[in-house]
């Protein structure tokens, strides 16, 4: 099973506090048969808190987040 479910998000570049940057990248997360279903899945929290037009359904295994700037995958 394969399944994008688009989280645009916009691309902001944050100086922390101690200087160092942080950054909020476009994103968009992935649903495998392999994911953690709904909330379980770290995939999901953070594209629920990244992204406010995100839907989260409980039944669906989510299973990556790919960040479209950089072109790397960030598995949970």
């Amino acid at each position: 099973m394969h399944n994008l479910d688009p989280a645009p998000l916009t691309t902001l570049t944050r100086i922390m506090s101690d200087g160092s940057p942080s950054f909020l990248l476009q994103a968009f997360t992935q649903s495998y048969d392999w994911g953690k279903l709904g909330s379980s899945s770290k995939a999901a929290q953070y594209a629920r808190v990244a992204d406010p037009n995100f839907r989260l359904d409980e039944k669906t295994p989510y299973a990556e987040v790919e960040d479209l700037d950089l072109q790397k995958e960030i598995n949970f």
